[in-house]
């Protein structure tokens, strides 16, 4: 185990992290699906003096990725707000900055119509929950959905299916048919696809709330997307976009979903556009 892991504990559930740098900004890190915390260890060198980083491994990724037995209890948007308060009295910070990472772009997007008087920047690289995801809902929320989710864990065939059928009827490109194939080969894989949706399905976002905190707040609102990203390509904010009031945040970059790559083009728009009060 890393020894530089720590541990966030907050009622009946435990986030690990890991501290990347040591500037006087607290920054708080979540990841994309089948990815950890160790990712935002490429921000260290070109932020490191301005942040200090806290990347957090989400239920059944990085320190928790053994951790396939048991169902994490059904996380709320409330629960995970209450824990960043609890990291914020142990850091001794008032505000933070947020990024998010695909997936971790959803949870950073909760924090800010549940913690908007704490956030002081918002980060999101190629993130999820700007569109509504129908099979996600279907699959974590209703009886029906559950039992053929569970299912598919123990017969591949069935995700294999959905997955085609899918790409058939245009619900998902061939870039996105290929992501979901990548990570469902295993049995493991398959089984942390249903762990984490099951354990995310009751996690509320409220856009209209986060539109409202942004254009009403001084928060500041990054957004960085690959040009070449198919998986979530950068219009799937257009609709959200058009009710901000500050239409400068987009940044293209010249990649696809592997955004880290492009670390240090990041970095540079973080640091250049800082507006540290």
């Amino acid at each position: 185990m890393n020894e530089n892991l720590q541990f966030l504990t907050y009622e009946n559930y435990t986030l690990p992290y890991l501290r990347y740098g040591n500037g006087p900004e607290l920054m708080v890190a979540f990841h994309g699906f089948g990815r950890s915390s160790k990712d935002f260890s490429v921000f260290e060198k070109e932020l490191g003096n301005v942040y200090t980083i806290i990347a957090f491994d989400f239920f059944y990724h990085g320190a928790n990725a053994d951790e396939l037995e048991i169902q994490v209890e059904p996380i709320t948007t409330s629960i995970l707000s209450n824990m960043l308060e609890k990291l914020l009295w142990q850091e001794k910070k008032v505000r933070f900055s947020v990024m998010g990472y695909s997936l971790g772009g959803k949870l950073a997007l909760g924090f800010v119509h549940r913690l908007p008087h704490r956030i002081h920047e918002l980060f999101l690289l190629a993130p999820d929950g700007f569109t509504y995801d129908l099979p996600r809902k279907f699959l974590s929320n209703t009886w029906l959905g559950k039992k053929i989710s569970i299912l598919a864990v123990d017969h591949p065939k069935l995700f294999l299916f959905a997955i085609k059928f899918g790409g058939k009827i245009r619900l998902l490109n061939k870039k996105q048919q290929h992501f979901f194939l990548k990570n469902l080969e295993t049995h493991d894989q398959r089984l942390k696809v249903h762990r984490t949706w099951q354990t995310l399905k009751k996690f509320s976002l409220h856009l209209n709330l986060v539109q409202h905190y942004l254009n009403s707040r001084p928060i500041r609102f990054e957004l960085f997307f690959g040009i070449h990203d198919k998986i979530v390509p950068p219009t799937v904010t257009a609709k959200f976009r058009r009710k901000l009031k500050r239409k400068e945040n987009l940044h293209l970059l010249d990649c696809g979903h592997q955004i880290f790559q492009k670390h240090e083009e990041i970095s540079k728009i973080i640091l250049q556009n800082s507006s540290k009060d």
